[in-house]
């Protein structure tokens, strides 16, 4: 069996925000098998450890020695019957949105231009447009904390907004059973192309150095967003040591290089210091930071 190791690594080098120093080691992992070998050695002598998809929503520190990063690329989408796919949690949503536009699979257009794997998206409950990864998740196979694979329904995730049990937690996903409906190819890609569309015009460029929203929507109605709060409190476009509140959407931190975990923490600050002194509301972060430790916050 097979494991690609990279001792020591950047963590930086993972993630869509391009923030994080040296760790000790990462392991490559695309088969169940192979992570419940990783996690059953890493566990059994205490090494602190983080399991990462695509890498976004996730900031790593400058430095953390003794840290193993737990690279997931299970990937794969397989048809289970008619309203029902499983999909292996390190597939990207990215081709998750092109083989439902191949199949006619609607339901999950709303993941369109949203980055990561599909298992970071049910850690996190993703949501757009009115929809989030709780509506759609059926049952899961995780990885319990010996390494053994077990089935969970919807009920295990614990879904709240922008959270699950899994968002912070060491439990691997290794496949998702998504409801979907069956529809038109042609209607589901249209779908999928307006909220690319959509996401285009009124986002940073796929391109850029950014984690995904920063912040939690203090109402979770979208009658108050956190991107028009930021902008409100006149930030929009600021940028400091290689930082910016991005023009196109205030909820969005843009990475132009050059910046650590220390510069992002002081610019998050101010931004929740300037928000709250100005609106009076405190702002809650989406994105997790990681200690040298691992332990997600």
């Amino acid at each position: 069996m097979g494991i690609a190791c990279r001792h020591p690594d950047h963590a930086g080098t993972y993630t869509t925000l391009g923030i994080g120093g040296r760790v000790g080691m990462s392991v490559l992992i695309h088969k169940p098998e192979t992570m419940g070998l990783v996690i059953r050695t890493l566990n059994s002598g205490e090494h602190p450890h983080v399991i990462l998809g695509g890498g976004s929503n996730t900031v790593f520190p400058e430095n953390a020695p003794r840290l193993t990063l737990v690279l997931n690329r299970m990937r794969g989408i397989t048809f289970q019957e008619p309203g029902r796919i499983v999909v292996r949690s390190g597939e990207t949503n990215l081709d998750l949105m092109a083989w439902c536009a191949r199949n006619g699979g609607a339901g999950l257009e709303f993941l369109a231009g949203i980055p990561g794997t599909i298992g970071g998206a049910a850690a996190v409950n993703a949501g757009a447009f009115g929809s989030c990864m709780a509506e759609v998740v059926e049952s899961a196979r995780i990885l319990d904390p010996n390494g053994k694979e077990t089935h969970v329904n919807t009920d295990f995730f614990q879904f709240s907004y922008r959270d699950s049990r899994f968002r912070r937690g060491k439990l691997p996903l290794i496949d998702i059973t998504l409801r979907i409906r069956s529809d038109d190819p042609k209607k589901v890609r249209e779908r999928i192309r307006e909220h690319f569309r959509y996401r285009h015009a009124h986002h940073p460029h796929p391109t850029a150095q950014t984690a995904g929203c920063f912040f939690k929507n203090p109402r979770q109605d979208g009658s108050m967003s956190a991107g028009r709060l930021i902008d409100a409190a006149g930030l929009r476009g600021t940028r400091r040591n290689g930082l910016e509140v991005a023009p196109q959407h205030a909820n969005f931190i843009v990475h132009h290089g050059g910046a650590g975990f220390g510069e992002l923490r002081e610019f998050v600050d101010w931004i929740r210091h300037s928000v709250e002194e100005k609106r009076g509301i405190r702002l809650e972060r989406e994105v997790l930071f990681v200690s040298p430790d691992g332990q997600r916050f």
